[in-house]
């Protein structure tokens, strides 16, 4: 902080008392001025990176959200085709190449740049506005995360009732053995998509050993699964509409 000092020869004139307290006061408000220029530019530059920050995170979510769309379509698809197989068990019409898939691939929506915003205190330089709409896109993005994480865990919960011992604990990891981290279940061409969700499935050597009370809960886990699959294909698209205003 800039201080101003009085000069130093001695006072003798009410004249040199008013000039030594318009010096005074002169150095006060140039000091004052260049302060709050310097405290300007530093909160115009702290609003600017922090609206680079959230443009970046929002263009990797807009496009998280676009390969996920991808990978619902596909999910939803094995679980209509799941339905099918257990009419076909009640049937008892199995057929050799019948499967249930119910494997779905965990991707979330980034939120490191909101967060870092709200715990540095720049929040305060954004417009009321942007306030607003941020913290609708970062909402959405929440309970869209949780969702997709509460359909994977009771769809694996489902997936036990084919477990007979150890060898039959779903293995992520094996799964996604072919698809390098961070990237998304059809970047590589939708054989090796199919080959990911269709990896460790239950075939009907399994799925015969079912009782009807397991095909019962099996059924309602999948037509569960189905519904949270179509609130997150149509919470994709939201999101999708409310990024796209903060392009530039």
């Amino acid at each position: 902080m800039l201080e101003p000092h009085a000069p130093h020869q001695t006072v003798h004139t009410w004249k040199d008392v008013f000039i030594h307290i318009a010096i005074i006061t002169i150095g006060l408000l140039i000091a004052i001025g260049l302060e709050q220029t310097v405290e300007f530019f530093h909160h115009r530059h702290e609003a600017h990176h922090a609206h680079e920050m959230l443009a970046e995170e929002i263009k990797l979510n807009d496009q998280t959200q676009r390969d996920e769309q991808y990978v619902l379509a596909m999910h939803d698809e094995y679980l209509y085709n799941d339905l099918l197989v257990l009419g076909r068990l009640r049937r008892h019409a199995l057929l050799p190449t019948d499967r249930i898939v119910l494997f779905h691939p965990y991707t979330a929506l980034t939120d490191s740049a909101w967060k870092t915003v709200q715990a540095s205190g720049t929040i305060a330089l954004l417009s009321y506005d942007e306030i607003l709409h941020y913290g609708d896109i970062y909402s959405l993005q929440t309970i869209y995360n949780t969702t997709i994480e509460d359909s994977m865990i009771a769809l694996q919960n489902a997936q036990t009732m084919f477990y007979q011992g150890p060898s039959d604990r779903w293995d992520v990891a094996k799964a996604a053995r072919d698809v390098p981290p961070g990237s998304f279940y059809g970047k590589y061409g939708d054989d090796m998509a199919h080959a990911a969700f269709e990896d460790q499935a239950a075939g009907p050597e399994k799925i015969l050993r079912l009782t009807p009370t397991q095909v019962d809960r099996l059924e309602i886990a999948i037509q569960q699964g189905i519904y949270e699959d179509e609130k997150l294909i149509n919470r994709s698209k939201w999101l999708h509409d409310d990024y796209k205003q903060f392009e530039h």
